[in-house]
């Protein structure tokens, strides 16, 4: 059982635990989302078209590539020995310590998210709101799990940094962010990622079609999403884990 206490107390802990490396979390959450943006809006030209789909990329990118790096490599951190040993003598759960990262990051991501939408609202309007709204919600659902299967899977921070990085270069290659997704034979790789489909829906939710239908972008992330919380949770049931939680 979840105890929300915990749970809050250890995601103010995380939070305090910011100010430690404060400049890194500036890099990942202000920096690095503003380069994508000035390179994106420099790139469409003055197109109100290009802009929409820019602004709808960045979005997707940004928030993808602060969650997914900020909580996989907090996770990886928990399973260095001296954090691990930590780890066990606290009065937290393994399980509200990972959620109480998780909330942690995501609200440290808010503001570029926040100011992202704003943007968008601003330049292309919302003509769906509900597909616009839930967008936004298998967004952060996408860049979340990731993180955290990342985080569980590989739990060595100095092999999660090289690797963080490659997942997040393949991401902004392999998701239609900043163009419109191709009606041939090359849409085949992008209709993998649920990225893709969490970008049909946001700019469905804007008013522009893809020749993905949204139907078929809400069924792939239902079910992606739903065997990776099963994945989570099986994992969480290996031996390692149990141990911690009798400690």
């Amino acid at each position: 059982m979840i105890d929300l206490r915990n749970m809050l107390e250890g995601t103010l802990f995380e939070l305090k635990m910011v100010r430690l490396y404060w400049p890194y979390i500036l890099i990942i959450n202000i920096l690095l989302p503003s380069s994508y943006l000035m390179i994106v809006l420099f790139s469409t030209y003055g197109s109100q078209e290009a802009v929409k789909i820019a602004l709808t990329g960045f979005l997707v990118i940004s928030s993808f590539s602060i969650l997914i790096y900020t909580i996989g490599h907090r996770i990886g951190n928990l399973f260095e020995d001296e954090v691990l040993e930590l780890v066990a003598s606290l009065p937290i759960s393994f399980q509200e310590l990972i959620l109480s990262i998780i909330l942690s990051y995501v609200i440290l991501s808010l503001p570029a998210v926040l100011a992202s939408i704003i943007g968008l609202i601003a330049a292309a309007g919302i003509t769906r709101p509900l597909l616009m709204v839930t967008g936004l919600l298998f967004m952060y659902a996408v860049s979340i799990i990731s993180g955290v299967i990342t985080g569980l899977s590989v739990r060595n921070v100095r092999k999660l940094d090289p690797l963080l990085q490659v997942l997040v270069f393949l991401a902004i290659i392999f998701t239609p962010a900043f163009y419109e997704i191709p009606d041939n034979i090359y849409v085949i790789p992008l209709v993998a990622n649920p990225l893709t489909h969490v970008v049909v829906l946001l700019r469905a939710g804007i008013g522009i079609a893809s020749t993905i239908t949204t139907i078929i972008s809400l069924t792939y992330l239902i079910v992606i999403m739903s065997l990776s919380i099963v994945f989570i949770l099986h994992f969480m049931r290996r031996p390692l884990f149990t141990i911690i939680e009798k400690k």
